[in-house]
């Protein structure tokens, strides 16, 4: 899912406003920040969420990310890696090795 942001957003703050409605998950090491070889911003979710974000907020996806000039939001989550165990993508971390590899050819 891409969204498109009417003003430049970090992903942290994007994150912090949309996601993170508790202040929990950023402070307690849910995400792994990286950035990619394109400028892609991503935080991959390496959970666990925290008991006061389950109690008070939506499911959390498994990657967020910003364009390099941060004006869209790209979202992937589980829901949208169901099929490709039949592609040969078996665990997690292989999927998840792929999503970054799609992210870091996007060319903006």
């Amino acid at each position: 899912m891409i969204h498109q942001l009417h003003e430049p957003t970090s992903i942290q703050e994007w994150l912090a406003s949309n996601v993170d409605v508790t202040d929990t998950l950023l402070v307690s090491d849910v995400f792994e920040y990286r950035e990619l070889s394109n400028g892609t911003k991503v935080l991959i979710f390496v959970g666990p969420v925290t008991v006061e974000h389950m109690e008070n907020a939506s499911p959390v996806d498994l990657i967020y990310a910003t364009s390099p000039n941060e004006d869209r939001i790209i979202i992937l989550s589980p829901a949208q890696d169901h099929r490709l165990g039949l592609f040969g993508y078996s665990n997690q971390l292989e999927r998840l090795i792929l999503f970054l590899n799609i992210l870091e050819s996007i060319e903006y």
